[in-house]
């Protein structure tokens, strides 16, 4: 604590009033110093770029390809029936990185094989999945034409991993009975890229 005395005189005061004024003119002030102890640490998160992609069925099981089979019909004089579409699922997670790594995409290539004569594959995506897992662009595989982007402008999110989870891809055969040729049956491998555009 602190004291400050105010000594204030007048030449009309008395003794007294002189004593009793110096006596209440003492001005008490009481000063707190509270210490401090400052410290201080750095925290480091490392956060990795991420581009990760697997085929699954509607199990969430590793796919084991698709079969699709062109029957002959029942019937003399009739065409070869439609197939049904068959489905499988893009599991796929994706954390960007600065730019120009920061959007990205999936393509499809069709590697080894040829489809056969008169035969085009198309590959229609349905995007599904938590954040920005893109938008889907149907692609045409035929004779003239082995790859395309199915999946574009991908950012940070994932698919999921669960049965059903996931983009999924149809993939539905387009053909005419006149144009088909049985000695042009074979084995297609189609591979999908989760890249940087």
């Amino acid at each position: 604590m602190k004291c400050i005395a105010f000594n204030l005189q007048s030449s009309t005061m008395n003794t007294y009033s002189k004593l009793a004024l110096a006596a209440t003119s003492v001005l008490c002030l009481s000063f707190h110093s509270n210490a401090q102890n400052v410290d201080q640490h750095d925290v480091t998160v490392t956060v990795d770029e991420v581009a990760s992609l697997r085929v699954v069925d509607a199990n969430a099981s590793p796919s084991n390809g698709l079969t699709f089979n062109l029957t002959a019909p029942n019937t003399p004089g009739a065409a070869i029936d439609v197939v049904a579409t068959q489905s499988l699922y893009l599991q796929y997670t994706s954390v960007r990185g600065t730019a120009p790594d920061n959007i990205r995409k999936i393509t499809v290539d069709l590697v080894s094989g040829l489809l056969p004569n008169g035969v085009s594959l198309t590959l229609d995506p349905t995007v599904n999945g938590v954040g920005s897992c893109g938008n889907g662009v149907p692609v045409i595989l035929s004779s003239s034409n082995s790859s395309g982007d199915i999946i574009t402008d991908i950012e940070s999110g994932y698919t999921g991993t669960a049965s059903g989870d996931g983009s999924v891809i149809d993939y539905s055969l387009a053909y005419a009975t006149a144009n088909l040729d049985a000695s042009t049956s074979g084995d297609i491998t189609l591979r999908y890229t989760l890249s940087n555009l």
